[in-house]
């Protein structure tokens, strides 16, 4: 972050990294199980970088957020927004 060298950006980063680490260790402790998943996401992206693919690599990119997003979103459902740790 500090590399990006703007005020305002290192102050957001300060403001939303305390609950973003948090919801880091609810979100791998709960979904432990489905690290492979994850894993195997990631390195779909990986390939698709070291075959020179980006179409493929972007794809790979928006299908993991996409369903990152599905599993944090049923850990917040069970956890609580807030999180009930």
């Amino acid at each position: 972050m500090e590399g990006g060298d703007g005020p305002r950006l290192l102050a957001l980063h300060d403001a939303i990294k305390p609950q973003a680490e948090r919801y880091t260790r609810l979100y791998v402790d709960a979904l432990i199980d489905q690290l492979v998943l994850s894993v195997d996401e990631h390195q779909a992206t990986i390939d698709a970088i070291e075959d020179g693919e980006a179409e493929r690599a972007q794809l790979a990119v928006q299908t993991n957020w996409g369903i990152a997003a599905d599993r944090l979103g049923e850990v917040i459902k069970r956890a609580g927004e807030l999180g009930s740790w």
